[in-house]
């Protein structure tokens, strides 16, 4: 009889436990982003979706993990991008002043714990994101997002507040190409997003009836019986003037012509509530470009040009607009905001 023979073969896994780092951290690529139903096109968003985010009322007062808002630090190829004025004052940790746009970003990192070298003891919290770049391919993509307020019913609310439908015609547009400039040596990435909304926004206002205008006002004494009394005659018996004055006369005018422009309802006795669509328009534009530079295999040089474009006026999103339809002309804002970042001593590979 022949000899029976027996072999025993281990395998090993891939370890459970990592034992080279402390570091707890959760990357996440821009493919896998790119594929997901996200209500914009800011990655930054996106984040608020990741183990440890807490969001705020907004994204800008969103938090990671009950830390204070000035533990975050967030990064765009190793350039801190915050609105470091806001972060500190008004407690907007999650406020950029370049908004790192879907279509540009190659891959997103969160770090909750034990930093590693590359954060520079900049926050507890690191938020890094880094640009996408070209390849030995030629790449490139076309879109358009289109929202318009005509395929939308109006709100119950504004249906019992007899207001209007409120205007929001948005447009996102813009592209992206990739590819060599000198093959396995020199590769261009550029990315362009234009975004356009004009929109109205609600508004509302206390103003004197019309009654109260003339200088009647109504109200209800301590025995509950409404009363009328007349102030400009009260004050004219007291000796004071008991004309309005001029100015305020033209004010209350005006306000008084802007009426079929809104919705009236009662408030008390002498005033009404006055509501309003306020318009606005914001335009905004987020050209990327990098540029990568295959020195040799273990040196690499590359260079990131970020460039934000924001307009709206007027600016309801700081109460800048006029306070009844056209009167008053309404203040705007805008910005221009630019980040270069170079790498010309390279990366080790």
């Amino acid at each position: 009889m022949g000899d029976i023979a027996e072999v025993v073969e281990i395998t090993g896994g891939a370890e459970v436990l990592e034992r080279t780092s402390t570091t707890i951290e959760t990357t996440v690529r821009g493919d896998i982003i790119r594929g997901l139903p996200l209500n914009n096109r800011d990655t930054l968003d996106f984040v608020m979706l990741m183990p440890g985010a807490q969001q705020g009322g907004t994204a800008r007062q969103s938090t990671f993990l009950g830390l204070p808002k000035g533990a975050i630090n967030i990064t765009m190829d190793g350039v801190n991008i915050q609105d470091n004025v806001l972060k500190s004052s008004f407690g907007g940790g999650m406020f950029t002043i370049v908004r790192p746009r879907l279509d540009a970003v190659e891959e997103v990192t969160v770090t909750t714990a034990t930093q590693g070298a590359d954060a520079s003891a900049d926050g507890a919290i690191q938020i890094q994101f880094v640009t996408r770049r070209g390849s030995n391919d030629w790449r490139g993509t076309l879109f358009w997002d289109h929202r318009n307020d005509a395929l939308n019913a109006n709100t119950w609310i504004n249906n019992a507040r007899g207001l209007r439908r409120p205007r929001n015609l948005l447009n996102v547009f813009g592209g992206n190409v990739g590819g060599p400039i000198w093959k396995d040596k020199v590769f261009f990435f550029f990315n362009y997003e234009e975004f356009r909304l004009p929109e109205t926004r609600p508004r509302e206002n206390t103003i004197l009836t019309r009654e109260a205008a003339t200088g009647i006002f109504r109200y209800r004494g301590t025995d509950g019986v409404e009363r009328t009394g007349n102030l400009l005659a009260i004050a004219g018996a007291a000796g004071f003037p008991s004309t309005i004055d001029p100015t305020i006369g033209s004010m209350l005018q005006a306000i008084d012509g802007a009426r079929p422009a809104g919705a009236i309802s009662s408030f008390d006795l002498f005033r009404e509530r006055y509501r309003f669509d306020g318009p606005s328009s914001q335009l905004r534009r987020f050209p990327t470009l990098r540029m990568d530079y295959h020195i040799t295999d273990k040196l690499r040089w590359h260079g990131v040009w970020n460039y934000n474009y924001f307009s709206s006026f007027p600016d309801t999103l700081n109460n800048l607009d006029p306070t009844f339809p056209g009167i008053g002309k309404g203040a705007g804002q805008y910005s221009n905001r630019v980040i270069i970042q170079v790498s010309p001593t390279g990366q080790s590979h």
